[in-house]
């Protein structure tokens, strides 16, 4: 068979494709149209956004590993954010944005730009630089926000009715009229970018008066934060009621309407494949939920809470966004010591995640919420759903040990009882590595009873065992020396 003129076609639609990628790159205002759009948004999603997601996700997972849950303490609704040294994936997220840098140079007509902004700002979020991830996620919205698709759609719609209607413009009134509608469009550009560069001073000078005074208010200073150039007046005074708003919100949950969580939930995951398959979805509404999450981490849940309402009240609100809402929701509370809307907001993103493993570590924060709010009998029953949803041992482990604790405290099992369980367990040889954990509770226990001797010669057995697990060790050694 001879496959020399196979090969010189394929080499001719490969040069075809280059050329028209680039002329379309050439025509910077230019829209891009069949073969030149088809290679600019393949070569985008599939070289360096595809890599950079990769490294993302590789970040990712190293970050979540090198986290170590502390059981006597409040779980972190996000593990990989609560770690010693964020620095150690430095390299691999910078490379990260690196490759999704020269995407937006060589290919910044393509769908996937806006896709690179928000990988762009994770990464940073990642690496801890919140202030850079602010600025990045700020400037997706500001470029590829609601209106910037808005507009592109309705563009879309205009060329389709216009095609359908047949209408053509041929003669040299229109010509001229074209000529001079792209002048004018270049007039507004230029203005639009002076516009821009005006405000990017406005917000240096804003960022470093607000660094210096989130400095100062550390180091316990009344310093009141400067607002944000651009902020309505009438904005500024809803962010001080935003949170007070937020709780009753939790407190008071609006009824569900049918069908049920789980289904509804089913059918906007098909709604937004139905939606986006095979077409580029826009990534403006994660990129605001993360620059929520940004703005969490420089100390401004007021105006975080602001752009999660922003989220809420879209019609059209992605599936997988929605699901991200609830925990973001408990972990501002959390942060604001308010308890109960955090069990609140726990609640929801339990029903809503589809994840298990998230799932199991929502509903243990929660059971954890209940036994320090003195309900034994709420948080067994958490304690035990966490148990069945998680796929990790040590959760698993906890959790059953929760539950024989909070079984006594309920009053469902006497003291005796209670021992029994916990001797039990530390026959099993799975739980070799956990017996420091089981003496403690069995000194916990023993203290509740007031038997002193006995809590005593437990907290002596936990400290004898070998343990990868300083905190539980120093609260053993603090216990023991309050009771002497």
């Amino acid at each position: 068979m001879n496959l020399r003129p196979v090969f010189t076609i394929g080499v001719g639609l490969v040069s075809l494709l280059l050329f028209a990628g680039c002329v379309a790159q050439k025509k910077k205002d230019a829209e891009l149209k069949g073969l030149a759009k088809l290679y600019h948004n393949t070569t985008a999603r599939f070289n360096g956004y595809f890599n950079a997601t990769e490294l993302y996700k590789a970040s990712l997972e190293e970050l979540t590993a090198q986290h170590r849950d502390d059981y006597t303490d409040l779980l972190p609704v996000y593990a990989y954010v609560d770690v010693e040294n964020p620095k150690v994936v430095a390299d691999k997220l910078d490379e990260a944005v690196k490759k999704v840098a020269v995407v937006v140079n060589l290919h910044r007509k393509s769908d996937y730009t806006d896709n690179c902004y928000l990988l762009a700002g994770k990464a940073h979020y990642l690496k801890q630089d919140y202030e850079t991830a602010e600025e990045t996620f700020r400037y997706l919205l500001d470029e590829y926000g609601k209106d910037y698709w808005r507009k592109k759609e309705q563009k879309k719609l205009r060329k389709k009715e216009k095609k359908q209607s047949g209408k053509k413009a041929k003669s040299s009134e229109k010509r001229m009229s074209r000529k001079e509608r792209q002048k004018k469009q270049k007039k507004e550009r230029k203005e639009r970018e002076k516009a821009r560069k005006e405000k990017k001073k406005e917000m240096e000078k804003w960022r470093k008066k607000y660094n210096r005074a989130v400095r100062k208010r550390r180091k316990g200073k009344d310093v009141p934060l400067p607002k944000r150039p651009g902020e309505a007046e009438e904005e500024m005074a809803q962010d001080s009621t935003l949170l007070d708003e937020a709780i009753a919100q939790q407190e008071e949950p609006e009824p569900q309407p049918e069908p049920e969580p789980e289904e509804e939930e089913q059918e906007e995951k098909d709604e937004d494949k139905k939606n986006y398959f095979l077409k580029h979805k826009p990534s403006y509404q994660e990129g605001t939920l993360w620059l929520a999450r940004t703005l969490v981490e420089r100390d401004r849940e007021e105006e975080a809470l602001r752009y999660i309402r922003e989220l809420e009240g879209d019609p059209n609100l992605f599936a997988e966004v929605r699901r991200q809402i609830p925990p973001l929701r408990a972990y501002i509370f959390l942060k604001l010591d308010k308890t109960e809307p955090a069990r609140q907001a726990l609640e929801q993103a339990v029903e809503l995640a589809s994840n298990r493993q998230d799932k199991a570590r929502y509903t243990y924060i929660m059971a954890q919420l209940y036994r320090r709010a003195d309900q034994p009998d709420d948080a067994f029953a958490a304690f035990r759903q966490a148990k069945r949803y998680s796929n990790d041992y040590t959760m698993e482990f906890n959790s059953r040990l929760n539950m024989a604790l909070n079984e006594w405290l309920a009053g469902r099992e006497t003291q005796e009882d209670a021992v029994a369980n916990l001797e039990q367990m530390l026959k099993e040889e799975k739980n070799a590595e956990f017996r420091d954990q089981i003496d403690f509770v069995m000194a916990t226990i023993a203290l509740e009873g007031n038997d002193r001797e006995q809590a005593i010669a437990n907290l002596v057995n936990s400290l004898r065992v070998s343990s990868a697990n300083p905190n539980q060790r120093a609260e053993a050694y603090l216990t023991l020396a309050d009771l002497y």
